[in-house]
C-alpha cells in the first residue's frame, strides 16, 4: 500500500473530504439543511456516487417518493465536487492487493491521490486504510462540531 500511496498522493487537503456512498447517504439524512450546506465545498465524491445513491433511494424502504428523493439527490450531488478515477491499472491494483471491489478501491485512489481522508461507514475500509480513512461518527465530532 505504501509504494501505490507514494505513486499517487498529490498535495495534502486536510480540510477536504472523499466521502463514499455508505456515508453520504446516513450523513445527509440525519443532518441539518444549514449543515448540508455548509459541508459540500468540502466533500468530493466520485463520479460513481451517483449511482450507488440512486440504487439505495430504489431499495429505500422507508422512502415514501423514491422519484421526488432521487430529484432532490441529483440536485445535492450537482453541487458536490466531482472526481473520475484517472488510472484503472491503479486502481485494479489496489483493489487485487487489498482484497476490494473496484468500486471501493475507487474511492481509496482518490483519497490518496488527493491527500484528503475517506469518509466512510465500511468497516473493511476503515480497517484496511486506517491511514486514508475517518468513520463517519469521527467526522461528524471533527468537522461538524467545529
Amino acid at each position: 500500500m505504501v509504494a501505490i500511496s507514494e505513486r499517487v498522493k498529490e498535495e495534502k487537503n486536510p480540510d477536504k473530504y472523499v466521502i463514499d456512498a455508505s456515508a453520504l447517504y446516513p450523513m445527509l439524512l440525519r443532518i441539518s439543511t444549514s449543515e448540508i450546506l455548509e459541508q459540500l465545498s468540502k466533500l468530493t465524491v466520485l463520479d460513481l456516487t451517483k449511482y450507488e445513491i440512486g440504487n439505495t433511494v430504489r431499495y429505500d424502504r422507508s422512502a415514501k417518493d423514491q422519484l421526488k428523493l432521487t430529484e432532490l439527490w441529483d440536485e445535492l450531488l450537482s453541487e458536490i465536487r466531482e472526481e473520475r478515477i484517472d488510472d484503472m491499472k491503479l486502481v485494479q491494483e489496489i483493489a487485487l492487493k487489498n482484497d476490494l471491489t473496484f468500486y471501493d478501491a475507487s474511492y481509496v485512489h482518490v483519497a490518496i491521490r488527493s491527500g484528503s481522508k475517506l469518509v466512510t461507514s465500511d468497516g473493511e475500509i476503515l480497517w484496511k486504510f486506517k491511514d486514508v480513512t475517518l468513520d463517519l461518527t469521527s467526522y461528524k465530532e471533527k468537522v461538524l462540531k467545529r
